[in-house]
């Protein structure tokens, strides 16, 4: 199927103001994602702590692939992922986030086999879980087709691509909460640092 006929899933209805708000590009990448972590926070709590505890098992056993490069050559990387799934079968939590937090364990995998990550650590795992719900949820539920006559599609993957490093922030911000309560339950979005600016008044401003 081409990309251009590619059928999105249904935009979760607690992201619609942030997408319509991304559309209208009125606000700067830093506040827009602000705006999105309160969603995103919402559902990470609403997943609940199942997913959480599956990761941590996830990292104790990610700690156990050797770490010599001969070791590793002989590794059983695709036992490693079988046992990702039994162990799957036995978490708490709904079907869909555990899925994510199986595909993030399994990038994980992925990055330790390939040389692109030394280890695997319980927070890294916490980190890439809240990324892939970011993603789920969000980044990948965006209608080819913006809801917003004065918005293109370019100009919101645009966006999206300027507010990364704003939730890649947010979303450590989350991981140490999560680490230091273990849990979700009390999980909050950072406090801001400044009071929202619109571009129109940053680009005003500048003359």
């Amino acid at each position: 199927m081409p990309d251009g006929d590619r059928i999105h899933p249904t935009l979760p209805r607690r992201y619609e103001h942030a997408y319509k708000q991304v559309c209208e590009g009125h606000f700067s990448p830093d506040e827009l994602a602000y705006r999105t972590l309160k969603p995103l926070a919402q559902d990470l709590k609403e997943y609940g702590d199942g997913p959480i505890r599956f990761i941590k098992g996830l990292a104790d056993e990610l700690c156990q692939i050797p770490r010599e490069p001969m070791l590793r050559a002989t590794y059983d990387w695709d036992g490693m992922r079988t046992r990702f799934r039994k162990q799957a079968r036995f978490a708490s939590g709904g079907t869909r986030a555990i899925e994510i937090a199986i595909l993030a364990g399994e990038r994980m995998l992925n990055q330790v086999r390939f040389g692109e990550r030394e280890e695997v650590t319980y927070a890294c795992l916490v980190k890439e879980y809240a990324t892939g719900v970011y993603r789920a949820r969000f980044v990948d539920c965006v209608p080819l087709v913006p809801r917003q006559n004065d918005a293109n599609h370019g100009a919101v993957v645009e966006m999206l691509e300027a507010m990364n490093p704003h939730i890649e922030r947010g979303i450590d911000a989350f991981t140490a909460q999560i680490i230091k309560s273990d849990g979700v339950d009390k999980l909050r979005r950072p406090s801001r640092a400044k009071d929202p600016v619109s571009l129109d008044e940053d680009l005003t401003a500048a003359y």
